[in-house]
């Protein structure tokens, strides 16, 4: 057990102490920090107003919208309520000459013409409609709603009172809400990805500079081969985990520090936080992070130990790297329905389970005990594939000169 804890205790202070490690770590902290507060930079920039009349590149405010109402049925209140206080302007005849003259010149931004319940509008060739959001037939219908109704008697309270009566809604949500939980479980399968990705090839690149540098010699002289793997292993798994926690806490600071204006540009992303499993969702990406990384960085280092060159590195990566993305596609395709069986069942297969019962966790209410038999499932597949893994590795780590074909890895395999 001291071999084990002094090879991990060496591969975690190599971590540590690595200028690479702690840069890359320093700046995918400060880049989650900055995503975080971009909306807040954003509106103390400026740049996240709703005031109808928006700005031009020269500074001067954009041209009012003409009006002409044959019939009378627009009053001012309802202009103001859909265009703007200010954002438009009365016009007293229709003349098409001059009413296409003032549109191209600019006078006008766009011209409408209502006639009952019928409008045209003139605007620009460019296409560059500004209607400030306002919806033309909603507005033309309640103009003309409102003058029949007067017609018939009713006084403007009245009229009003029936025109802009809203209904009220309650909303009850039943299990997790899919758009937030879409979010924040891509976010997190996409950062699971990449620092699996990353940290299973920093152990095997550690393994194959070791061992062209025939430093493995000397090593497996006082480490046994199964202490000297499992230490590295969980020493890159260690600081991978130290650095997504990082990583994730900066973006979780960031992201409350400017909840309100994220609210104005994203709802979605600003209600991340205020689901109520946010906290247990990154406690099992942590687990599953965890989970995940053994299974293959255990593969990495074994499949390592068969290059003699590190010129063949990519040749061997190929055969955990396959199965991983494979996980990753898998999980990737059932963010689109959590639900369906497939899905179900390869969230207990091994080397697929750590991804794809995660995008479940987040996707959807998956049952406790679910979620209990596929974390045994992948400690049971962690520690098969870790004992395979070193045999692998005891085998593998003295071979220099033969090529790593399946043929040459096949006879390892049957050999350890």
């Amino acid at each position: 057990m001291r071999q084990f804890r002094t090879v991990f205790q060496f591969e975690i202070m190599s971590y540590l102490r690595s200028r690479p490690y702690l840069i890359s770590t320093a700046a995918l902290v400060c880049l989650a920090l900055l995503l975080g507060i971009i909306p807040s930079i954003l509106s103390g920039l400026g740049l996240l107003g709703n005031d109808i009349t928006e700005k031009k590149d020269n500074g001067e405010a954009d041209a009012p919208i003409g009006i002409y109402d044959a019939k009378g049925t627009l009053t001012k209140e309802a202009l103001d309520v859909f265009l703007g206080e200010g954002a438009w302007v009365q016009l007293d005849s229709a003349d098409p000459d001059k009413i296409s003259e003032a549109v191209s010149s600019g006078q006008y931004s766009l011209v409408l013409e209502a006639d009952g319940l019928s409008y045209t509008v003139t605007r620009p060739g460019s296409g560059a409609m500004r209607f400030a959001g306002a919806d033309y037939d909603q507005m033309i219908r309640q103009g003309w709603q409102s003058a029949a109704l007067k017609e018939k008697g009713l006084s403007q309270n009245d009229i009003d009172a029936v025109i802009n009566a809203a209904p009220t809604a309650a909303y009850v949500s039943v299990g997790k809400d899919a758009e937030q939980s879409f979010w924040l479980g891509f976010i997190l399968l996409i950062a699971l990805y990449m620092a699996i990705i990353m940290y299973g090839q920093y152990v095997m690149t550690s393994v194959v500079a070791e061992k062209t540098s025939k430093t493995v010699e000397l090593l497996i002289t006082s480490v046994k081969p199964v202490y000297l793997m499992f230490g590295k292993v969980l020493g890159a798994g260690l600081a991978g985990l130290m650095q997504l926690c990082a990583i994730i806490l900066a973006g979780t600071v960031s992201l409350n520090l400017s909840k309100g204006a994220w609210m104005t540009i994203s709802p979605s992303v600003a209600g991340m936080l205020d689901l109520s499993t946010a906290g247990s969702t990154f406690f099992y990406a942590l687990i599953f992070f965890l989970l995940g990384f053994f299974v293959f960085a255990f593969l990495y280092a074994a499949f390592a130990s068969t290059v003699s060159r590190a010129e063949d590195v990519n040749t061997v990566a190929l055969f955990p790297m396959l199965l991983f993305v494979a996980a990753f596609m898998v999980a990737i395709m059932g963010m689109t329905n959590p639900a369906a069986s497939y899905i179900t069942v390869c969230s207990f297969i091994p080397f697929l389970s750590p991804l794809v019962m995660f995008m479940r966790i987040c996707m959807t209410d998956v049952p406790f005990f679910q979620i209990l038999i596929s974390i045994v499932i992948d400690i049971i597949t962690v520690v098969a594939v870790g004992i395979f893994s070193a045999k692998l590795y005891r085998t593998g780590v003295l071979m220099y000169g033969v090529k790593p074909t399946l043929r040459n890895i096949w006879r390892n395999i049957r050999r350890a």
